[in-house]
């Protein structure tokens, strides 16, 4: 679970973002859920991970913006 929804962002994310900076900028879209903001029971791996590509698209929209 975290290997296909985090990681996989945060890969595309690491190789992308020198590409979109050297190219004026661009747009990163991630697929999350509302299972991110709202435990759901017996899914604990799955929200984890879309919590966490929630927080890594913000924090990298955050400072890749600089």
């Amino acid at each position: 679970m975290m290997e296909v929804n985090l990681t996989g962002n945060f890969l595309t994310l690491k190789h992308a973002a020198p590409l979109l900076r050297r190219s004026g900028g661009g747009a990163y879209t991630a697929i999350s859920s509302v299972a991110a903001v709202i435990p759901c029971r017996f899914l604990a791996p799955y929200t984890t991970a879309k919590a966490g590509v929630d927080m890594l698209v913000r924090t990298a929209a955050d400072e890749l913006s600089h």
